[in-house]
Parts: C-alpha cells; structure tokens; sequence
C-alpha cells in the first residue's frame, strides 16, 4: 500500500559547514601570514637602502670638501 519514499541529501549538515569554514580559515590565516611577511620585509628593504643611499650622499660631500680644500689653517 505505501511506498517507502527515498530522500536525496543534497546539501550539507552543518557540522560539514563548520568544518569547511574552519579549514578555509586555517588556509587564508597562512596565506594572509605570508602576505604581511612580505609586505613587511618589502618595507624594512625599502628602508635599509634609503639608509644606505643617505649614507652615500653624506660620504660624497664630505668627499667633495675635503678635495676641494686648499689646505688647513
């Protein structure tokens, strides 16, 4: 008389959601650690050869006076 009807599972219990958010979080916290890693080493080089181009500047005029120098009084 009756039929035992089938039912499809189509989509996803929510331990399945929570699991998947966990894991695409651990993921993108890698990736976004990675990230800030190079932005951050990116800009300590950036700095380091300002420095290092200051430097230079001062060691040449310091260079130019003292060859331009006629002799020490």
């Amino acid at each position: 008389m009756f039929k035992a009807q089938k039912t499809q599972n189509s989509g996803f219990t929510l331990i399945e959601v929570v699991i998947y958010v966990a894991i695409l979080a651990i993921i993108l916290s890698f990736i976004g650690g990675f990230i800030f890693n190079g932005v951050n080493s990116s800009s300590k080089i950036q700095a380091w050869q300002e420095v290092n181009d200051n430097g230079r500047f001062i060691t040449n005029k310091v260079l130019e006076a003292v060859q331009s120098s006629n002799g020490v009084n």
